[in-house]
């Protein structure tokens, strides 16, 4: 058996737009070298989720607080405007 790469999670992201797709690329690389971990696209968000911070976080809040279906489709979380153009 391979042993699993080792990979380290990305800082946590609190509100620079510019780094928003380089932050979310390294989320999918921790993903794709752990698909045991992230089972399901809410587990997915939920990585994303952990790692928001300050402004990032406050302005995802509505997303969670509203149950918002960007939450269980990473694919579309990941593409939507609308989760970037709130971040």
């Amino acid at each position: 058996m391979t042993p699993m790469p080792k990979i380290s999670l990305p800082d946590k992201f609190d509100d620079t737009c510019r780094l928003i797709r380089g932050f979310i690329d390294q989320i999918q690389l921790v993903i794709q070298l752990h698909p045991e971990c992230y089972v399901d696209d809410r587990s997915r968000v939920g990585l994303v989720e952990a790692l928001l911070t300050k402004k990032a976080l406050a302005r995802f809040s509505p997303f969670m607080d509203t149950s918002s279906p960007l939450l269980q489709d990473f694919g579309t979380f990941h593409e939507s405007d609308a989760a970037f153009d709130n971040i």
